[in-house]
């Protein structure tokens, strides 16, 4: 589609960009993306690229985001939203008026996002998960997380500090043990197929204990569990009425699993699932618009993908070359605020265990190079 114009915005913009020139279907679009920084690798693959302010409060400021998106890209553009919206539905519901919306519909998201309208539904499909409360009972501080509405990336979890209502915005959920994955699935508003399983973790922070550290794919499960996430994933899709490329997030132990979240736009994980199934970008945009064809999946290593953070102070950038298995790659002489992310790294293996290793020897040595001028091994 050489003439397309493709508007893509939101925390997600590199990944999504990236994906869209990997795919055929949209390989010579005119690409307008806006996101937070427009690092390098944003710069290099899209035609128009612009970082946006943001609030005091977080996420982005509306004028500007306006102005940018009214002279970048014609009235009628595709618009892809990616994360940083679904607390920002009238902001959405402004977009989707003017451009035409590969995604989840305000309404969709308002449901999908209201804690008590969600699990509602979720206790309705049999799908377990833990206890949500306005109220953290007496006594059991330590037993609950606050969680805010509309909230991304982790960083908004903090544990329970005090018995009683929740702030305004913000919800309570029981804790409960398990490690985290992700069923990513591509929806057509009746029912969804599976992507791929990813692990996730966390990076703590102060302040910020649940901080999204990174992912891998795919991550192991037992058959029968994949299965049992499969079907709940399809069951999400069709009560909640989802289209394209979203997630599900479980607590995993042993054969047990228990639904955290959906998150119903593409994530941070697309970056690991679209190699695995090159075209998933064509295949989001198809599913929103009720045409769903999951791409088949190609064999191939494990993979990870993590930030790497500033946490031991401001970082200034002052190198040109970059290793090819690092993403979102800062300017040359800017300087990344301490606890800002510095940028993204990948790492592959024979299994997720082993790709993660990979990533976080690399991370640590592209810290090393940013710190201590040395050589780095491209």
């Amino acid at each position: 589609m050489p003439s397309e114009t493709l508007a893509i915005v939101g925390v997600t913009a590199r990944a999504l960009s990236q994906a869209a020139r990997r795919s055929s279907s949209y390989a010579e679009a005119r690409i307008v993306a806006l996101d937070w920084f427009a690092d390098r690798d944003l710069i290099e693959v899209a035609d128009s690229a612009e970082a946006l302010p943001t609030r005091r409060s977080g996420g982005f400021a509306e004028r500007p985001l306006l102005r940018a998106l009214w002279r970048l890209a014609p009235e009628g553009s595709l618009l892809v939203a990616g994360s940083g919206f679904e607390a920002r539905l009238p902001l959405l519901a402004r977009l989707a008026a003017r451009y035409r919306l590969a995604g989840n519909a305000p309404a969709v998201l308002a449901r999908v996002k209201d804690p008590r309208q969600f699990f509602a539904g979720v206790a309705r499909l049999g799908i377990p998960h833990p206890e949500i409360a306005r109220d953290v009972p007496l006594g059991a501080r330590g037993e609950w997380l606050i969680k805010r509405v509309g909230g991304a990336g982790g960083g908004h979890v903090r544990a329970a500090r005090r018995s009683g209502p929740v702030a305004i915005g913000c919800y309570a959920q029981r804790r409960v043990a398990g490690r985290p994955v992700s069923i990513g699935f591509l929806a057509d508003g009746e029912g969804a197929e599976p992507v791929g399983f990813t692990e996730q973790w966390s990076s703590p922070a102060p302040g910020r204990p649940y901080r999204y550290g990174g992912a891998a794919h795919p991550a192991p499960l037992p058959t029968a569990l994949a299965a049992q996430m499969e079907d709940w994933a399809a069951r999400l899709a069709r009560e909640f009425r989802l289209v394209g490329l979203g997630s599900a997030d479980f607590l995993v132990e042993g054969d047990r699993a228990w639904l955290l979240e959906v998150n119903p736009r593409p994530g941070a994980t697309l970056d690991l699932l679209d190699r695995a199934r090159p075209g998933l970008f064509a295949a989001h945009v198809d599913a929103c618009f009720g045409r769903l064809a999951l791409p088949p999946e190609l064999a191939g290593p494990a993979r990870a993908a993590l930030i790497l953070y500033a946490d031991q102070g401001p970082v200034p950038i002052a190198r040109e070359d970059w290793p090819d298995w690092v993403a979102d790659r800062p300017h040359m002489g800017s300087t990344i605020p301490a606890g800002g992310p510095i940028c993204t790294v990948f790492g592959e293996g024979r299994d997720v265990p082993a790709a993660r290793a990979v990533a976080e020897r690399r991370a640590a040595d592209m810290m090393q190079a940013l710190t201590e001028p040395i050589p780095l091994r491209l």
